[in-house]
């Protein structure tokens, strides 16, 4: 069974049509006054709140001051040295408008660490702006020491609301956990070496038989969550092959070691480009002969994807073939990567969406989907009381038979209000990460800073401020509007985000079947053998010729003639200047025409790059990119030359600024960029009216002649 990349980068209005079309059930009045009712009980209940609740409430991300603690928490737990601390903290404390929340928070605490707040902004304003040095260096001794502790204490108290446990054996004995359904998650980000890889597996291997242990002790049923870049540092489609054979066969160990103990397993849900690898591993795992029969074993799927529906798809299939499976289903957590990720690689679109409502009517109609699928177990993660009231509404008399789940720290005052609400609501279970402070702090913070936008359900829904109404209405009419008024994004697409010129084109190299495709592709450059010689308008005579060996595999690749550099030194000065004489427009043309012509068809300077320059398919891919960007960027540039400018002087003197071509002149590259740096150069020369000598590399010099042929 095979997972398909198509619909990776479908247009966001089609989607949108065809999501509109499946979302009539939301028009269903009980949803909205269930919605409101779940609101207005957690507002009226302020003694359940957690401290995170209340902290988010009043220092959110949809203020300045909100962003400036996540920033703090991001980044101060990380950082070794004092002195970087203390100009982290400085920048963020004494940028921010601390004095505008004071005594507005509920907490008392809150309200203290406001009034803490404010008085180091003002005690860092004061040290640093006084004119006395004695009093700056005092200041600095007695101060900035005091307000780095105090402020990392902060942290700490902030991260354990947001850690579970920094050691899972912490919790074998906590009275807490008998009462909670879990999923412990040793969170962290993707293994950077071997040694990370390793450590991770360790980690994962000892938690899982510590979950089984506290299950069976105490008749429980939690469950660990499994991050399969942290148990390979090559977790990509460009390493199938390793992935398949270094991470399939550890992934394996893990579940059958869980299947063995009887803990439940979830795969996480990592970037969209590791979607498909993921989805190709776990149909392995699914079908493996000692796993297919265990009825524990699922995985995350992230609603901002436009291929969730895909995967459900996927997974229906999967289920027909083996025991129950059990979906997590959860908004997304990378968004900001995402987004960025699709821009810097140029791609044909993006892989999530980026109108945040179309992800909440995906998550809707793909949990419609979930419930109605036979043999898959539904978990839905959220803390948006709308979401839970529609998918109550949908679940009806299977409610029992729905689970949902919260973060650890958060969301247990909704998740009270929703048992008063809803009849037969079953208990949610808790998303646990556990592991130390240092390191995972940064990790949740950097999630909620990617996803905490102004308009985020979990920092309005305490607000009194804000009419319940404006949270829970039905989020397909606000996208049918934004169709009608063709506002539904206002992203441009990854190759239009330069308003003055076109990004280059980049090829998805994260999908498998591309990957197999292009390798396959390739292979059919390996019957050619180049000829090159030196390309002028004038008859040039050859010295010498060499044969060019592949750097892969040995093969003869080419037949090099060299000239001699005296006779192209001398032949050039007999080269016409008609170039001179050109139009900027017409330069700029030649150049944008060589992109368009090597954007169209890159093959062969892939296969010349990892053959004649030993490069990876990645770093070939990229460099091609890079040719292509210079070519269109000092073809953008060059309208600034167009035109004269006058310059100020003396009276009765008129001083104009223009610029000419220098006439000749000589490109020379290197080895180790040989498309990208040798067409820069020569872009940047002849588009400014000069007559150009191009001297490539003699170890590239094929890459260099079929480059120089575009022109």
């Amino acid at each position: 069974m095979s997972f398909s990349s198509k619909g990776k980068f479908q247009n966001e209005n089609e989607i949108a049509k065809i999501l509109l079309s499946k979302s009539s059930f939301l028009q269903n009045s009980a949803i909205t006054q269930n919605t409101e009712s779940l609101i207005q009980l957690c507002r009226n209940n302020t003694k359940q709140r957690t401290k995170l609740d209340v902290f988010m409430k009043e220092y959110g991300l949809s203020n300045a001051e909100g962003i400036a603690l996540m920033c703090l928490a991001e980044s101060l737990m990380r950082i070794p040295d004092n002195a970087t601390r203390d100009s982290l903290i400085n920048e963020k404390l004494t940028s921010a408008s601390w004095s505008e929340h004071l005594g507005r928070a509920e907490s008392f605490l809150v309200n203290s660490a406001t009034w803490g707040l404010e008085f180091s902004k003002k005690f860092l304003q004061a040290s640093s702006s006084s004119s006395n040095f004695w009093l700056i260096s005092l200041s600095k001794k007695i101060g900035e020491a005091s307000i780095r502790e105090a402020v990392k204490i902060a942290m700490q108290i902030l991260s354990k609301e947001f850690v579970c446990a920094q050691d899972i054996n912490e919790l074998e004995n906590s009275s807490w956990l008998k009462s909670h359904r879990c999923s412990f998650d040793m969170l962290g980000e993707a293994s950077r070496n071997q040694f990370q890889s390793d450590a991770y597996f360790e980690s994962y291997f000892e938690a899982i038989n510590s979950i089984g242990h506290i299950n069976s002790t105490h008749n429980l049923s939690n469950g660990i969550s499994i991050k399969l870049s942290a148990l390979y540092s090559k977790y990509d489609a460009l390493h199938l092959r390793e992935v398949k054979g270094f991470l399939l066969p550890k992934v394996r160990d893990l579940v059958i070691e869980a299947a063995s103990q009887d803990v439940p397993v979830t795969i996480d849900a990592e970037e969209q480009d590791r979607l498909s690898l993921s989805i190709s591993i776990i149909t392995e795992l699914a079908l493996d002969p000692l796993i297919k029969d265990w009825p524990k074993l699922g995985l995350a799927v992230q609603a901002y994807g436009k291929r969730s529906p895909q995967v459900i798809e996927h997974l229906a299939q999967l289920v027909q073939q083996r025991e129950t499976m059990h979906v997590r289903l959860v908004k997304g957590a990378y968004w900001d990567h995402e987004i960025k990720n699709a821009q810097v690689k140029g791609l044909n679109g993006y892989p999530v969406f980026t109108n945040k409502k179309l992800t909440d009517i995906n998550y809707l109609v793909t949990a419609k989907q979930l419930i109605e699928t036979p043999n898959l177990e539904a978990s839905f993660a959220t803390h948006n009381a709308h979401t839970i009231s529609a998918i109550a509404s949908l679940a009806q008399d299977k409610m029992e038979q729905v689970e949902f789940q919260r973060l650890y720290g958060m969301g247990e005052v909704l998740y009270s209000a929703c048992e008063e609400v809803f009849d037969n609501f079953s208990q949610s279970s808790i998303y646990c990460p556990i592991g130390k402070h240092k390191e995972l702090l940064p990790y949740l913070v950097r999630r909620l800073l990617e996803n905490g936008a102004n308009s985020s359900f979990v920092n309005q829904y305490l607000s009194n401020e804000i009419p319940a109404s404006d949270l829970s209405f039905n989020p397909a009419a606000a996208i049918q509007d934004q169709l009608d008024h063709k506002k539904l994004s206002n992203l441009p697409l990854p190759t239009d985000i330069y308003l003055s010129r076109q990004n280059s084109h980049g090829l998805d190299l994260s999908e498998p079947e591309f990957c197999e495709s292009l390798t396959h592709d390739l292979i059919a450059f390996n019957k050619d053998r180049i000829q090159a010689s030196a390309l002028s308008s004038l008859k040039v005579n050859s010295l010498e010729e060499k044969d060019i060996l592949s750097k892969c595999n040995q093969s003869n690749i080419g037949l090099v003639h060299f000239s001699d550099p005296a006779e192209i030194v001398n032949l050039s000065f007999q080269i016409s200047s008609e170039w001179m004489s050109t139009s900027l427009e017409h330069r700029a043309l030649v150049l944008n025409a060589v992109a368009n012509s090597i954007e169209a068809d890159p093959l062969q300077f892939i296969y010349l790059l990892m053959h004649e320059a030993g490069k990876t398919i990645q770093d070939a891919h990229d460099e091609i990119r890079e040719a292509v960007d210079f070519l269109r960027y000092y073809a953008q540039q060059s309208a600034s030359l167009n035109s004269q400018s006058s310059q100020l002087g003396p009276t009765g003197e008129d001083n104009i600024l223009e610029y000419s071509p220098k006439g000749l002149v000589a490109c020379i590259s290197p080895w180790n960029f040989p498309l990208a740096i040798t067409l820069g150069q020569i872009a940047a020369a002849l588009v400014t009216g000069n007559t150009v000598i191009a001297k490539a590399s003699e170890e590239t010099s094929l890459i260099a002649f079929k480059a120089i042929s575009l022109f």
